[in-house]
């Protein structure tokens, strides 16, 4: 019987069906891949940037404004004077950690300035009185910061009027309450400001409680530089 005659196979007729297959699956799966990197850089315009920190909560009661969580395991309470140099001192120091703290809900700062004196220890306090009062809590705190900030030098001269109400209007204030803020007088938030003081036993500015005990005493740095030290070792 005749042999039937025997056919050379190509290399491409030898390859197994099954690996074709799988090659076509990982391509296809590399063109998906592909198009859906493109749909995450196209709807995030190319951006890598971290997340914005959070914000604390911020809320105002009586001659007080809050930064944080009600709910936070630590409370600070910092009695201050706008024209107090150590007060400054500890504001400049310590503003940015308890922020932070504050908006990751680990404390609870609240701010009491009050007026132990005239000049502009009284007229700062009546005019934040007034952003306090009409502002939105945001406001409040952009312009305690801003009469910190802006502090006038001891033996210099007080700001005037329109210097007052161009910080205000910097904080964020409208110029109409602005306006209002420095050139209202308010003996009652003055005197109640005072009295919250003198209740809590507080002599001096800064004065800084700790779950509602007094944290010690030194300079305005140094205050901050310990009460920085414990919360982070709580």
């Amino acid at each position: 019987m005749p042999r039937e005659p025997i056919t050379q196979m190509s290399p491409e007729d030898e390859e197994p069906p099954r690996s074709r297959r799988l090659l076509f699956i990982l391509v296809a799966l590399g063109v998906v891949s592909a198009v859906i990197a493109g749909v995450v850089i196209f709807s995030s315009s190319g951006s890598t940037a971290p997340p914005e920190d959070p914000e604390a909560e911020l809320r105002t009661s009586g001659e007080s404004l809050t930064v944080g969580s009600s709910d936070a395991p630590t409370k600070v309470v910092v009695y201050e004077d706008f024209s107090g140099l150590q007060s400054r001192d500890f504001e400049t120091a310590s503003r940015d950690f308890l922020r932070v703290e504050a908006a990751q809900g680990k404390v609870l700062v609240e701010y009491r300035p009050f007026s132990p004196a005239e000049g502009y220890s009284r007229r700062a306090l009546e005019a934040w009185a007034a952003v306090l009062d009409g502002g939105t809590p945001k406001q409040a705190l952009a312009f305690h910061d801003e009469l910190f900030d802006r502090q006038p030098a001891s033996g210099s001269a007080a700001p005037t009027a329109s210097e007052l109400q161009a910080w205000a209007v910097d904080a964020g204030v409208a110029k109409g309450l602005a306006s209002d803020a420095v050139q209202r007088s308010d003996p009652d938030f003055v005197e109640a400001a005072r009295r919250s003081a003198r209740v809590a036993d507080v002599e001096t500015a800064p004065t800084v409680l700790v779950g509602g005990k007094p944290f010690g005493s030194g300079s305005g740095v140094e205050l901050a530089d310990r009460l920085q030290r414990k919360i982070l070792v709580d």
